[in-house]
């Protein structure tokens, strides 16, 4: 058994991206307004790709797939 400890994800995160960290897992969070933050977004979803990489996790993409839109 191995223990990962999963404090550091929040240091991927640039200003306008929010990471929550929950039990078992992780939300990012981002009110894209301009190309940047989307460009901010995709950044910080491929280093948290990489990092589930180093740490060999297996993400479970089944388990989340909200995208909200408000105006």
């Amino acid at each position: 058994m191995s223990i990962i400890f999963i404090n550091d994800l929040v240091d991927l995160c640039s200003v306008t991206i929010k990471m929550y960290l929950f039990a078992d897992g992780a939300k990012l969070y981002c009110h894209v307004k301009n190309n940047g933050n989307m460009e901010d977004l995709q950044t910080v979803i491929k280093k948290f790709v990489e990092w589930t990489d180093i740490w060999q996790m297996k993400l479970n993409i089944e388990k989340y797939k909200v995208i909200s839109f408000h105006h």
